[in-house]
């Protein structure tokens, strides 16, 4: 497995203090945080076996029955284009196994931030001062795009940063990056699991993280995923696993790709 910070593979990273150098210095200090503890997991232990990032990359792909030939490489902080506009989402980590795409969130007991609702109104009176942003018509692409199968009502209160990370990960195959040539070529298989630490050494509230989990499970239940997937199953869901707690796995197949989303709690 080989890592590397931001655009290409100028930035390799062997070892926390690697990824140290790179990360914004908002990161560093936070220990108990998500870029933190995600780059922590996959620097733990340069012998790929013993590492935990590699450990659960492996755990992943075990979930989808899918045997890991080709070399991973993972990208920290990676440009996901998904539409037109500027500002790609920046993904905590993302790996590519071949034709395999993964796209990591990591999440501590950081929330999901604003509600569909919140940001859409906001975006609304952000661009009433900045005519030139492009905010409001990316958000109302999204619930077009996403979201015409369910009522307002239903979607109002779901957690943007969740729709804008699924979009992301399901447009890989739609728009060349010029950072990652090697990337523009088509993904059959996309996974997007959304990893959360709540081990001993991080500080976090039970509270956080048990809405972090229900804002995943009622993103998950739009209409959208029944509409468009040709299937649609919930996999398994809270198995029991060592170092793992809440675990839900759903897959689907939606313009004849692969598409898996988890939520896998790493607990001690």
């Amino acid at each position: 497995m080989k890592l590397f910070y931001g655009k290409g593979e100028t930035h390799p990273v062997r070892e926390l203090i690697d990824w140290g150098k790179h990360a914004p210095k908002r990161y560093l200090y936070r220990q108990d945080r998500s870029a933190y503890s995600l780059a922590h997991f996959f620097t733990d232990d340069i012998n790929e076996e013993n590492n935990s990032g590699y450990k659960l990359v492996q755990f992943i792909l075990n979930q989808c029955n899918i045997s890991a030939t080709a070399e991973i490489k993972g990208y920290f902080e990676f440009p996901s284009i998904f539409d037109e506009f500027n500002n790609p989402r920046k993904n905590d980590l993302s790996l590519v196994i071949g034709k395999t795409y993964i796209a990591i969130e990591a999440k501590v007991d950081e929330p999901f931030g604003k509600t569909i609702e919140i940001a859409k109104n906001s975006a609304k009176k952000y661009n009433e001062e900045h005519p030139q942003s492009n905010s409001i018509n990316r958000i109302e692409n999204l619930i077009e795009e996403y979201l015409k199968y369910s009522d307002y009502s239903s979607y109002k209160d779901l957690r943007y940063q969740l729709l804008y990370y699924f979009a992301a990960g399901i447009k890989i195959n739609d728009f060349k990056n010029k950072n990652f040539p090697e990337l523009n070529y088509k993904f059959n298989t996309i996974i997007l699991p959304i990893i959360a630490f709540n081990k001993t050494q991080n500080k976090y509230s039970k509270e956080k993280v048990s809405r972090n989990f229900d804002d995943y499970q009622n993103f998950m239940a739009i209409k959208y995923f029944k509409e468009k997937a040709s299937e649609f199953n919930l996999v398994c869901q809270d198995r029991a696993e060592k170092g793992i707690g809440h675990f839900v796995h759903y897959s689907m197949i939606i313009n004849n790709i692969c598409l898996h989303t988890m939520y896998i709690q790493i607990i001690d």
